[in-house]
């Protein structure tokens, strides 16, 4: 399948990301992902993340009862071993590729947006993967429901990160 639309020229490369803009209007042509695949690629990452901070809290409390240490388990260790594996997946995935495990899954990838500024791609997911997920968990469901409202064009963690999600097949 084919993503672009128009004629198409490659202004320059980014991280490996290759950022189309139409010289006339200065704009991005990748077409926009569709709500649904950034839905379903959500959670399937979201499944991969909850497997993996599972066996680590199941590891953490082996090694707890292994150590006779058993009183610590009290501690929020799940939460954190879930927000240690949800931060590094996205952080590493988005910043090497563009794309997670699910993305990948339903063809969908972050590119930076023409308004990025003076935003490094790091910068860019930096503020995407951290800042801008842990104000869309705190806010939920309000992030939801306008980014539904918007048609599914830009959430909060695409405008704190300056980026966009587009369909993309390699």
């Amino acid at each position: 399948m084919h993503s672009f639309k128009g004629d198409q020229t490659v202004v320059e490369t980014i991280h490996g990301v290759d950022v189309y803009y139409q010289a006339s209007a200065e704009h991005c042509l990748y077409e926009k992902a569709k709500v649904m695949d950034r839905i379903a690629a959500g959670f399937i990452d979201i499944t991969i993340i909850f497997s993996i901070s599972e066996l680590m809290t199941s590891l953490a409390f082996r090694a707890l009862y292994l150590l006779h240490l058993e009183g610590l388990s009290n501690y929020p260790i799940e939460d954190l071993f879930f927000m240690i594996t949800y931060i590094l997946y996205h952080v590493l995935q988005v910043l090497s590729s563009g794309q997670t495990i699910g993305k990948k899954a339903l063809g969908i990838k972050v590119i930076l947006s023409k308004d990025m500024g003076k935003h490094s791609w790091l910068e860019s997911v930096l503020n995407r993967e951290i800042f801008g997920k842990i104000l869309f968990f705190i806010l939920f469901p309000i992030p939801l429901l306008l980014w539904l409202f918007d048609g599914g064009r830009k959430s909060i963690q695409d405008y704190l990160g300056r980026t966009e999600v587009v369909s993309f097949e390699e």
